[in-house]
């Protein structure tokens, strides 16, 4: 007699086998046109898998998964799934911890005595919710030159690197930031709690059970990967190949199909790794004031048009991927992208939009033109933030306000008063424009309920004799890289490790901004500028010192 553990685990394994056939309709010729430009045979493309209460309403593949010997797409393409692999390393966590062999409440230094205590605890809980403060990886890997796919990446390398750091972004639990840091971290718990990789791991306790026979955490350049999708970004009017060079997993890593990825949703409704296990996956994650945000383990919880969502979506070099879950309605959407170009996450919100249609509590979130805060153009402006460097502008776009911060640009919907919200699904929750006197602010509430405040600000226009100051050779202990500032034509330039020199404008006093981070030049009264820091949306405060 089969225990009831191995009967709901057999009967999940051949889910797909069993599965009403996917049929197509009106509705599956709306996702074609979605993804029309991409069914041809000469560019990549994307993997796409609609179901709905275990049956798949639409599967198919556009485009080519491997340009070079002409194989096509199909939904048991394996693809790299990039953060998406992030649920899998959480759940991974959840089951250790349902079983007693960890504890949330472990701090680092149980499995790793040598880390960095930066003056208070860093526990499993904090890594799991993105609320240690600890800088995040790629980011520094950035600074230092080594970027996914002009580097190999490595588990020793990355320890090192965050053993050096010297502080956190943060003291844990008062805040919550994204970092892909904590995941590697939990890949390497995982490996300290149970003597497997999280490779090793989940192939065992995952993937074996359920049936995902072509997914695999690859930290290893050398595997053969069946099926594989070769990622793709644009190079003149064709594609060249862009694949991440990385040999360690946790925050991403794992290759995937559209097909194993319906046996994992199926996880979350029939529990057959027991239901506090699946709680304790969705679990959201609370900061030490009280505040409840909505990410939990590796996954992320959303509303779109008044439906819950719980979805995380993954993009790195040449690849792109979502799994978006609608679980009241047990609707769920797979799109899996091995090109850059792809945003499977506002296609899978289209795809809701056909198959949901007239079960959305709201209508699609639309931007008045004007609408309810009137003369959009008051709110147009350049405003600083001094924690981070950062300069957040404002402007009106077709009639809509949009917010730009760094590289990154996204559209806000008028809620009336000076208030707004973003128009897609993103870790911010309100931006909000006030005025005290003559001073105008903006202030941007995130994801934790932690609130951002940027000053309107006039920008500097430094002499040449002040650029030629800041010129000179800077070292960083805790990134063990030199960055080399100079003068060319009037402006700076900076160039840190094996990285490209870039150019940095002036905002503020002492402060310049590069296209992907911040640069504050620090002034000594004996011997002028003799540091500089370097903020990032991720990695704040890394010090540099003048040689």
């Amino acid at each position: 007699m089969f225990a009831p553990r191995i009967i709901r685990l057999l009967a999940l394994a051949i889910l797909p086998l069993i599965a009403t056939p996917a049929l197509a309709d009106d509705r599956s010729d709306k996702v074609d046109e979605l993804f029309a430009r991409w069914d041809s045979t000469v560019t990549p493309g994307c993997a796409v898998g609609i179901v709905r209460d275990g049956n798949v309403l639409y599967e198919r593949g556009y485009g080519m998964a491997d340009l070079e010997h002409g194989v096509p797409i199909s939904p048991d393409s394996a693809f790299y799934i990039c953060s998406t692999s992030k649920q899998f390393t959480a759940f991974s966590i959840a089951l250790l911890a349902t079983r007693g062999a960890i504890s949330l409440d472990d701090s680092l230094q149980k499995y790793f005595p040598d880390f960095p205590e930066y003056g208070k605890t860093i526990t499993v809980n904090h890594l799991v919710h993105h609320s240690s403060g600890i800088r995040d990886i790629f980011t520094m890997q950035g600074l230092r030159g080594e970027f996914p796919g002009a580097a190999i990446m490595k588990p020793d390398d990355i320890m090192k690197l965050l053993k050096r750091q010297e502080a956190t972004n943060f003291m844990p639990g008062t805040d919550y930031l994204y970092s892909n840091s904590g995941y590697f971290l939990m890949s390497q718990i995982v490996e300290k709690a149970t003597g497997q990789t999280l490779r090793e791991f989940a192939a065992k306790e995952l993937f074996g059970p359920l049936g995902m026979t072509l997914s695999v955490f690859c930290d290893d350049l050398g595997m053969i990967i069946p099926n594989r999708a070769f990622g793709y970004s644009r190079r003149g009017a064709g594609y060249a190949l862009d694949m991440p060079y990385l040999e360690f997993v946790g925050d991403g890593g794992l290759y995937t199909s559209v097909r194993d990825l319906y046996r994992w949703d199926r996880m979350f409704y029939d529990a057959p790794f027991g239901q506090a296990a699946i709680d304790l996956a969705l679990t959201r994650g609370k900061l030490q004031n009280g505040t409840t945000y909505d990410y939990a383990f590796g996954l992320g919880h959303q509303e779109y048009r008044g439906l819950h969502v719980v979805a995380h979506a993954g993009g790195i070099n040449g690849y792109r991927a979502e799994l978006m879950r609608f679980p009241d309605q047990k609707f769920s959407v797979v799109i899996l992208a091995n090109t850059s170009e792809a945003d499977p996450t506002a296609l899978a919100y289209r795809i809701a939009d056909i198959y949901l249609a007239g079960e959305f509590a709201a209508p699609p979130k639309a931007a008045p033109k004007g609408g309810a805060d009137g003369n959009l153009k008051r709110r147009e402006g350049r405003y600083f933030h001094e924690g981070s460097g950062s300069l957040w502008e404002a402007f009106v776009k077709d009639g809509v306000i949009n917010l730009r911060r760094g590289g990154w640009t996204f559209p806000l919907v008028s809620q009336g008063g000076g208030r707004f919200v973003p128009q897609e699904n993103i870790p911010i929750r309100e931006v909000e424009f006030k005025k005290d006197g003559a001073t105008r602010r903006l202030e941007m509430t995130r994801e934790g309920g932690v609130t951002d405040v940027a000053t309107e600000a006039e920008l500097v226009k430094p002499t040449p004799e002040a650029l030629q100051a800041c010129a000179g050779v800077y070292f960083s202990d805790e990134l063990d890289v030199a960055a080399t500032v100079s003068v060319d034509q009037d402006q700076l330039r900076i160039q840190t490790g094996r990285g490209r020199s870039a150019a940095i404008r002036p905002t503020v006093e002492d402060w310049f901004l590069h296209p992907a981070f911040s640069v504050h030049f620090i002034q000594d009264a004996a011997q002028g500028v003799s540091s500089l820091e370097v903020f990032s949306n991720r990695s704040s405060g890394m010090m540099f010192v003048r040689q």
